[in-house]
C-alpha cells in the first residue's frame, strides 16, 4: 500500500523534500493562465475549455503539466528556481 501511495504522489513528495511550496506553482500557473508553461496556441485552447468547462479545467491542466514532466521535475533540486526551470522545460518540449 505504501508503494502505491508514493508512486501517485511522487512529484508532490519531491517538491516537499526540496521545500518548494506547491501553492506557488498553482498561483503562477493560474495567474498567468499557463502562458509561462504552455505555448500561446495551447493557452487559447485552454481558454476555450475554461469557458465551457469552468475552473476544474485549470486544475486538470496544472496536474497534467506535472504528470508530463514528472521525470525532469524530480531532477530539480533548487526550490528557488523551480518555476523558472519548469517553464524552460515546457518551452523546450517539441
Amino acid at each position: 500500500m505504501e508503494t502505491t501511495y508514493r508512486k501517485k504522489r511522487s512529484v508532490l513528495l519531491h517538491l516537499t523534500e526540496i521545500k518548494f511550496d506547491f501553492n506557488q506553482y498553482v498561483d503562477k500557473a493560474f495567474r498567468s493562465f499557463f502562458i509561462e508553461f504552455l505555448p500561446i496556441e495551447t493557452c487559447f485552447d485552454l481558454l476555450m475549455v475554461f469557458i465551457t468547462e469552468g475552473t476544474k479545467s485549470l486544475f486538470r491542466f496544472a496536474y497534467s503539466i506535472l504528470k508530463v514532466y514528472k521525470g525532469p521535475i524530480k531532477l530539480i533540486k533548487d526550490p528557488n528556481n523551480f518555476i523558472t526551470e519548469l517553464s524552460e522545460l515546457c518551452h523546450k518540449a517539441p
